[in-house]
């Protein structure tokens, strides 16, 4: 400073200077200006109020403002936000837990599994995560067929029965012959489908104390034995008839006609003679077979008369 134009004498001229002033810009992270600011060289800028961004927390300035000493771009920095996500099962056990990013997803445990109930969904938010929570699992309970059948596979009752409940039976049935003995399966407790079969037992039928003298009595014997053996069954055959006339008994025979040949054949003879109301006294044969007779109201029991005092 001081004059310089017609000098007539010694002067001091003294420099003087305009101190630098800078801009200083403060953005977001999507490039948006916050605040714009002039500062002088060497000083520092004031931040704006820190920004908001949605499931972010402010972080802090891309860059340090407080001794500018050119044009500045400042830009806000955040960290993305995170929440706890807890996998429970019914009972509050917990499943797993998780970290999950604001607006992620949590990723699913496996399906946890409750006796006597199956995996329906997961309650709660699991997906697009913007706070902590609980998920829990939730079930349906198991319902199961209970089916009655007869002893031949007639279907009697049908029944849909929640896990852990008991069915309920339907009537007693009946079978000429037979009777009722009660279930094939306890259905108090069901867990799973179930097939409940009636069982039943030959009646014991009251014996007669007196037998006829004079009505014909024929008794008949179907086999598939051979000839050696026909003739020793003929022999108790007319052992049992000599000792029956023995007490008066003359109308009392015993046939025993040729086998059969072979079981087959004699199980079908049987079948036939059944259907037709013909069949013999006494059978031969194996335990399935006989199972078809019994199935056909067929078989009488005869432990009544093996173990009567009189007859037996």
């Amino acid at each position: 400073m001081g004059s310089y134009n017609n000098i007539t004498s010694d002067n001091e001229i003294t420099a003087s200077f305009d101190i630098d002033v800078y801009q200083v810009i403060f953005k977001d992270d999507n490039g948006n200006i916050i605040k714009q600011e002039a500062v002088k060289h060497g000083s520092a800028a004031t931040p704006p109020t820190d920004p908001v961004k949605v499931g972010y927390t402010f972080d802090g300035w891309s860059v340090d403002f407080s001794n500018v000493v050119s044009d500045l771009e400042v830009i806000s920095t955040y960290k993305q936000k995170s929440y706890t996500v807890i996998f429970k099962n019914e009972d509050g056990t917990i499943i797993d837990t998780q970290t999950v990013l604001h607006g992620e997803n949590a990723v699913l445990p496996n399906e946890p599994t409750k006796v006597g109930y199956t995996f329906k969904s997961w309650v709660g938010t699991y997906t697009k995560v913007v706070e902590s929570g609980e998920v829990v699992a939730s079930y349906e309970i198991n319902i199961y067929e209970v089916i009655f059948k007869d002893y031949n596979d007639d279907i009697l009752k049908q029944e849909w029965v929640e896990h852990g409940k008991g069915a309920t039976p339907p009537q007693d049935p009946e079978r000429e012959g037979y009777k009722f003995d009660g279930w094939s399966v306890d259905f108090y407790w069901i867990e799973d489908d179930l097939e409940v079969i009636a069982t039943c037992i030959l009646k014991e039928y009251d014996l007669p104390t007196e037998i006829s003298k004079t009505t014909p009595i024929k008794i008949t014997l179907a086999h598939a034995m051979g000839s050696a053996n026909i003739a020793l069954m003929k022999t108790y055959a007319d052992s049992f008839i000599a000792k029956m006339k023995a007490e008066g008994y003359n109308n009392i025979t015993v046939e025993i006609p040729t086998g059969a040949g072979n079981y087959d054949t004699l199980k079908n003879n049987t079948i036939n003679q059944i259907n037709n109301n013909e069949m013999p006294n006494l059978v031969q044969g194996y335990p399935d077979h006989i199972a078809e007779y019994l199935n056909m109201n067929a078989v009488l029991n005869l432990n009544p008369y093996i173990n009567h005092e009189k007859w037996g």
